[in-house]
C-alpha cells in the first residue's frame, strides 16, 4: 500500500494566488456604476455572491474589471471579478455581461462554461438587474450539487 501524500496541484494554487492579487489590487465593481446605457436605461447596481453559502457580500468584497463597448453610453458592459466572502471566506470568480438588445437589457454570466441569459425590458425596474448574479451563483450551487 503506497503511503505518499500527493503534491497539491499547482494549477489550482496558481489560480488561487491569481484570484488573490487580483482582489488586493482591483476597485470595487460598485466604484463604476451607475452606467447608462445607449438605450437610456441605467444600470445602478450588480451584486457579488458566494458560490459556496450563496451570501451576497458587500461591495467592497467584489472587485474586478468592468469593460464597456460603446463609448459613454455603452451597448456592453463587461465584468471579470471575484467576490470574497466574509461568512465561509470563499473566493468566487464572477464573469458575467449586460447588453443592450432592442430596448431590453440581455444579461448574462458564465455558469459551468455556459452563458446563461435572462432579459429585462424598460417597464420592470432596472434594480431587478441586482439579484440577477446572485440567483445566477444559487443556480450554479445546484448544477454542481446533482
Amino acid at each position: 500500500m503506497d503511503s505518499q501524500v500527493k503534491a497539491p496541484n499547482n494549477d489550482h494554487f496558481d489560480k488561487l494566488q491569481d484570484a488573490i492579487e487580483r482582489f488586493n489590487t482591483e476597485q470595487p465593481v460598485m466604484s463604476r456604476f451607475p452606467i447608462k446605457f445607449m438605450n437610456k436605461m441605467e444600470l445602478t447596481e450588480v451584486e457579488g455572491g458566494c458560490v459556496e453559502c450563496a451570501q451576497i457580500v458587500p461591495h467592497d468584497c467584489f472587485r474586478g474589471t468592468v469593460s464597456t463597448l460603446g463609448g459613454d453610453n455603452p451597448t456592453v458592459v463587461s465584468f471579470d471579478a471575484h467576490a470574497v466572502c466574509r461568512e465561509c471566506g470563499v473566493i468566487s470568480p464572477i464573469y458575467g455581461r449586460v447588453r443592450v438588445v432592442g430596448d431590453r437589457f440581455q444579461m448574462e454570466k458564465v455558469i459551468n462554461g455556459r452563458w446563461m441569459k435572462a432579459f429585462m425590458t424598460p417597464e420592470k425596474s432596472p434594480s431587478i438587474a441586482q439579484t440577477f448574479f446572485s440567483k445566477m451563483q444559487s443556480l450554479s450551487k445546484w448544477l454542481h450539487s446533482i
